[in-house]
């Protein structure tokens, strides 16, 4: 009967150290680094390429071949790639330790605008006298009236 308590105990023990040894690896793999590339929608790498973890202070930009690192990266992170001109990504990084993402242009419609003497206005909303002047007439020195007489 104590043999039999003692195996039971020795197995016991061992079923535990298995199941610590699980757990505690799993926790700690989740944390890592992460690489990739970025690279814009014609294929070529773009630097200076943001990535931040989404909640989290800090984060990396990518060097000029587009290349970047990031340690620290949970499984359940979500990474954010942002550059001026583009559409921001977020990637969830789940198992992946290489994460390559492609940004797609960002394109903004804007109304037309005047530039006046004293700031911008758009055309729409535009009161007053307004004169033409090419930039041909500048440059050879003609006065603002000699241009505006030409264009008559």
């Amino acid at each position: 009967m104590k043999k039999k308590n003692v195996k039971m105990k020795a197995l016991s023990f061992l079923s535990l150290c298995f199941l610590l040894v699980a757990v505690s690896t799993s926790v700690f793999a989740q944390v890592k680094t992460v690489t990739g590339k970025v690279m814009d929608s014609t294929g070529e790498p773009l630097p200076g390429v943001t990535i931040q973890i989404k909640g989290a202070d800090g984060g990396t930009i990518t060097d000029i071949d587009g290349n970047y690192s990031i340690a620290n990266v949970s499984n359940n992170s979500v990474l954010i790639f942002s550059f001026i001109g583009m559409q921001s990504k977020e990637v969830v990084v789940g198992i992946q330790s290489s994460i390559s993402i492609t940004l797609q242009d960002e394109t903004l419609g804007l109304d037309e605008v005047i530039v006046v003497g004293y700031g911008e206005q758009r055309k729409a909303t535009l009161t007053g006298a307004v004169s033409q002047v090419k930039g041909d007439d500048v440059m050879q020195g003609k006065s603002t009236s000699d241009a505006i007489l030409a264009m008559q």
